[in-house]
């Protein structure tokens, strides 16, 4: 008996060499591995801070692009607001030019009546004149009482028409306030009208005191030829006089109308001028404009195209459960939640140009170890499921749970165990057989029953019975 014994101890002996040789063995490779995966995420959390180098210089990128097209959009308003400004201006000048021909206009017909009543005037002087000749006492009275009612009506008529010359020159000067030269020239010819109107109620005023005096002459003496043939020479030549005034008021007003001529000339000169520097302008801004306009209707095409496929994501995102998770100033969020458990299948980032990204998280989670751990390198990993707060049919503790190792992936690409998990289930696994192997061996005579499995009691007592 006690040489079968120290057979199986020698046996047990072994057979716990072979197993510590095998676990330093595996420890060794386990030590390899998880140096392996070590370097691993280092090279990945470098490749992962040069990623966020690249994505924070194109934002940076996005920005500047942003700023530009804000000053070019603000350009072009400037040079639309100068164009509308240039535009105006344009109408006030045509205004103010239909005005002063509208003037002008008006000014010619004037003159022209004024030439009429001159010539009216002329006719009654002559029919004055060939009055005068006449013998008859009788009739010389009352054709100079007719006389003198024609005169008394044409001094009237001067009168208006020297006060309607002065209101005309008046809207001239109103007209003409640009050009200092232009009214000291009027300033000068209302001086000379004026010195004309003067000289004007002089003769008049002869001509009234000779034909008093004529009056006087008739009542006192009717055979007094002689003064009157003299009287009629003097009248004669005060109509001269007068004929001589009236010319050269037309001449006067002839130089007024030559002036504004001229001075419409250098309008019409003036606004060509500007009307081919301001279509030179248009035609430069016109290029510029369409090369912009171009540029937009570009970008409007890409916003275009961008809103469609937002449009059609949008249709398509609406027939799925989607939860906005956040809204900021600068992007909107939106994830949508797996069917079974709370764990986001994928994610959508929109920013302010309607550029989106999206996170697909389409990786199969790990599902860990089947069997119960026996050694402390693994933990518990639980995922709780979707349930309704309002169907009382629903667990309040709903929830799944894997056991995974410490170096886990959790996410994988494809349906299998990963490695981490493997190698633990591997391990657990030589462990599980260790513990059978044990169960099998009776236990020590003199082991504590408290430590001592009761199938290692059973063998014993098997053994010494």
């Amino acid at each position: 008996m006690q040489n079968e014994l120290n057979e199986y101890k020698q046996k047990i002996e072994d057979l716990r060499f072979q197993y510590e040789e095998l676990a330093m063995h595996t420890l060794a490779s386990e030590e390899k591995k998880i140096s392996l995966y070590h370097e691993k995420e280092k090279d990945i959390e470098i490749k992962l801070n040069e990623k966020d180098k690249d994505l924070l210089n194109m934002q940076l990128e996005l920005e500047k692009l942003k700023i530009l097209c804000e000053e070019e959009t603000f350009k072009v308003d400037e040079k639309e607001m100068q164009l509308h400004a240039k535009n105006q201006e344009v109408d006030k000048l045509q205004e103010l030019l239909e005005i002063a021909k509208n003037n002008i206009n008006l000014e010619v017909e004037e003159n022209n009546k004024l030439k009429e009543q001159i010539k009216k005037l002329k006719e009654q002087i002559d029919k004055l004149s060939t009055i005068s000749n006449e013998k008859d006492s009788k009739s010389f009275e009352l054709k100079v009482e007719e006389l003198l009612n024609i005169e008394s009506k044409l001094n009237q008529q001067i009168y208006e028409l020297n006060n309607e010359l002065e209101k005309k020159c008046a809207e001239i000067q109103s007209v003409t306030e640009s050009n200092e030269l232009i009214l000291k020239e009027h300033i000068a010819i209302k001086a000379k009208l004026e010195v004309a109107e003067c000289r004007v109620n002089q003769y008049i005023e002869d001509k009234k005191w000779l034909e008093e005096e004529v009056l006087k002459v008739s009542r006192n003496s009717g055979d007094n030829a002689q003064q009157l043939m003299h009287y009629d020479q003097q009248i004669q030549l005060k109509n001269r006089e007068i004929a001589d005034l009236q010319d050269k008021i037309a001449k006067m007003t002839e130089q007024n109308y030559n002036q504004l001529k001229d001075m419409q000339d250098k309008m019409m000169k003036e606004k060509q001028s500007y009307e081919n520097e301001k279509n030179i302008f248009l035609k430069e801004s016109m290029n510029i404009m369409e090369e912009q306009l171009t540029k937009l209707k570009d970008k409007y095409e890409e916003n275009e195209l961008c809103l469609k496929k937002n449009i059609e994501l949008v249709k398509r995102v609406s027939l799925q459960k989607l939860g906005i998770v956040n809204i900021s100033d600068t992007f909107l969020k939106l994830i949508k939640i797996n069917d079974i458990h709370t764990v986001p299948k994928y994610e959508i980032y929109i920013d302010d140009s309607l550029s989106f990204t999206i996170l697909l998280l389409s990786y199969i989670i790990c599902p860990g170890i089947p069997d119960k751990l026996i050694s402390s390198h693994g933990y518990l990993h639980v995922i709780p499921k979707n349930f309704d707060l309002f169907n009382s049919y629903s667990l309040s503790l709903n929830q799944t749970e894997h056991t995974r190792a410490l170096l886990c992936d959790v996410v994988i690409k494809e349906k299998d165990i990963c490695k981490g998990c493997q190698c633990l289930q591997s391990q657990n696994q030589i462990s599980v057989k260790k513990k059978s192997d044990k169960l099998l061996v009776p236990s020590k005579l003199r082991a504590p029953i408290s430590k001592t499995a009761p199938e290692c009691v059973k063998l014993t007592l098997q053994v010494t019975v």
